[in-house]
């Protein structure tokens, strides 16, 4: 698991064979809920969801394959609303920029 926060969104790669994809991320948002928006490869998908700060949480959007493309080097974006410093919101002492804690990212092929 890891946090993100310290950019104004989380890019991730991968390859991937050319078709439409399910992708599953499990998050959880730091001290306040997060909207959370899709990119794949620069282009806007599905709806936008709200990550709650209480438990990890799956989220799934549909990708189509036309996104996907020929699938080399797939940029995958998660963008977020906000962010929370620990130590401005007197949580911590903890410096950093947080926004949602990504434990996985789940592709499946359809």
């Amino acid at each position: 698991m890891r946090w993100t926060g310290e950019y104004p969104q989380t890019d991730t790669y991968a390859d991937l064979l050319p078709g439409e994809y399910d992708l599953t991320v499990n998050m959880q948002a730091f001290w306040e809920d997060r909207r959370v928006s899709l990119a794949v490869n620069g282009a806007a998908v599905g709806n936008p969801v709200t990550v709650g700060t209480g438990d990890l949480g799956e989220f799934t959007w549909r990708v189509p394959a036309d996104v996907i493309g020929d699938g080399r080097h797939t940029q995958i974006t998660l963008n977020y609303d906000a962010v929370i410093v620990p130590r401005e919101v007197g949580q911590s002492g903890d410096p950093r920029r947080l926004a949602i804690a990504v434990d996985f990212f789940r592709l499946r092929r359809l």
